[in-house]
């Protein structure tokens, strides 16, 4: 872009021309009826201002080699005119970016009508799981105070039936007795590690039934995982109690071990020991892996109890003296005697025969023939065969067990 470089110029732009017409008008070739529009100095002096003022605004100086500068100084006004708008903020205001996440933590974005749909949606679906919670609990326990109408229901199986099922309030046992008075109800008590064990034992849990004076008690030790109950009904006789009344202790076929001491013998009606059991065979076993069992063995050596009997040991009784724990004692019965006479001179005289128990012996033949003898002599022979049932060895009426020790 360039102004007009010729001679026929003049230095300084004329004054513009007053307005001819206000109506809009267009160029022409003109006719046999119009002749041809001219646009004369003045139009073309008023396009020339107009563009060179464009590169004026864009800091365009005119050159007539370059032929894009009206198109950059058009851009360089724009860029030089132009707003800068920045990011919104929680105190500018600024641009921001839409989000249709309900759960995005941004504060730089807009939620679109989507996001507010879901969290409407949501909140709406909230609403209707509270207020279905509320009728539940409306349903079956009332406020406190209140008395309870309707099933209450744990993993859809009723717990709470009218007049099966009394729950108590909870207590918390510290140092007190479960026998005081404020604890005659029916219900739960959990007693805490403060209680030291007195009542009724370390980390229990006691559910009571009581009316008035009488009262059951069913206690689980935690800890030793055992469980106890005690029991006291009242009559006319005894309006009252005082004092603590002792507990008895469930003993089941699965604890029943714990309350066996280590080494004690006992029958076993099978051919192999269960677990934590040893055959008394006579076997060895190890001491250091069975400390306790090597307490009451301390040889490590177990006793054999295969096919004998177990006798109570002698301790000042006089009924078998001069024996040792432990010990073993063969088979034996006690001496059979008797005399058998007369027979004969000769038999006397000779010395006879005799077996088993018998024995012949010298003595004055009174009352017996004063003649010798003649013919065969007769004797004697002893077998309790004939009348008692006999065997290799002295026993009474008996059933096999294995005898097994606790080794644990």
């Amino acid at each position: 872009m360039f102004h007009l470089d010729n001679n026929s110029g003049i230095n300084v732009m004329p004054k513009q021309k007053q307005t001819i017409s206000r109506q809009q008008k267009w160029f022409t070739e003109g006719d046999t009826q119009t002749p041809p529009s001219y646009p004369g100095a003045d139009w073309f002096n008023i396009i020339q201002a107009e563009l060179l003022n464009v590169l004026k605004d864009g800091d365009i100086t005119p050159s007539k080699s370059e032929l894009s500068q009206l198109s950059a100084a058009i851009k360089s006004i724009i860029n030089k005119n132009q707003i800068k708008i920045n990011d919104a903020s929680l105190i500018t205001k600024g641009v921001v970016n839409l989000n249709s996440a309900v759960n995005s933590t941004s504060e730089t974005s807009a939620a679109t009508p989507l996001a507010v749909k879901k969290a409407y949606d949501s909140a709406v679906s909230a609403q209707q799981t509270a207020n279905t919670a509320k009728n539940i609990a409306n349903a079956a326990v009332k406020r406190t105070g209140d008395n309870m109408s309707g099933a209450l229901y744990i993993n859809g199986e009723p717990v709470l039936t009218k007049r099966a099922f009394g729950l108590g309030v909870s207590h918390v046992l510290n140092d007190e007795s479960i026998d005081e008075t404020k604890n005659k109800y029916s219900g739960f008590l959990f007693s805490q590690p403060q209680s030291n064990g007195v009542k009724p034992f370390n980390y229990s849990h006691v559910m009571r039934s009581a009316i008035n004076d009488s009262f059951a008690d069913f206690a689980v030790d935690i800890l030793s995982k055992r469980a106890k109950f005690r029991g006291v009904l009242t009559d006319e006789k005894n309006a009252g109690y005082s004092g603590d009344y002792s507990w008895t202790e469930f003993i089941t076929t699965q604890n029943m071990s714990n309350y066996l001491p280590v080494g004690i013998p006992q029958p076993w009606p099978t051919n192999k020991p269960p677990a934590g059991w040893f055959e008394c065979n006579g076997s060895t076993f190890d001491k250091n892996k069975f400390p306790k069992l090597a307490n009451v063995y301390p040889s490590g050596k177990l006793p054999d109890l295969r096919g004998v009997f177990i006798r109570g040991l002698d301790t000042g009784s006089g009924l078998d003296p001069n024996r040792g724990i432990l010990s073993y004692q063969g088979d034996a019965i006690r001496n059979i005697t008797g005399n058998v006479w007369p027979i004969s001179e000769t038999f006397g005289r000779n010395g006879g025969t005799g077996d088993g128990a018998f024995r012949a012996f010298d003595i004055v033949a009174a009352g017996t023939p004063t003649s010798t003898d003649r013919g065969e002599s007769g004797g004697f022979s002893f077998d309790a065969s004939r009348v008692v049932p006999v065997a290799n060895e002295n026993r009474p009426r008996n059933v096999a067990f294995m005898y097994i020790v606790k080794a644990e």
